[in-house]
């Protein structure tokens, strides 16, 4: 019987000492995880700028052909909640096309009119 104690008690401490060492090793690899998440926060950045400059891209220079990609771009920006990045984006780009129209029809008018004045 005492045996038996003896044997009952080295593997109650070899299961504890497992249970450690299982702890200890989840842990580790808790810390060695624990750049991953800014990492993936990088990537999705980059992915979603990118997904919103070629979406922006498509609206520019729009081709019937293209209306598959843009369901897909849409769907993953969405996933991202990133719409209203892309949102952000196409308008700024919007109002940068809008500026160079503007200014290059003044500057043309007043050419024009600079022509026609001698």
């Amino acid at each position: 019987a005492a045996a038996d104690e003896g044997t009952t008690d080295l593997s109650m401490e070899s299961s504890a000492a497992q249970h450690k060492s299982q702890s200890s090793l989840e842990l580790q690899n808790m810390t060695a995880l624990s750049s991953c998440g800014e990492q993936f926060q990088q990537y999705e950045s980059l992915v979603v700028q990118n997904l919103s400059e070629e979406i922006v891209d498509v609206f520019f220079n729009w081709r019937p052909s293209e209306q598959e990609r843009v369901q897909e771009m849409v769907q993953a920006l969405n996933l991202c909640r990133a719409l209203d990045k892309a949102g952000d984006l196409y308008n700024r780009r919007l109002q940068q096309t809008i500026r160079m129209t503007v200014r290059t029809t003044i500057a043309e008018f007043v050419e024009s009119s600079g022509s026609s004045g001698s």
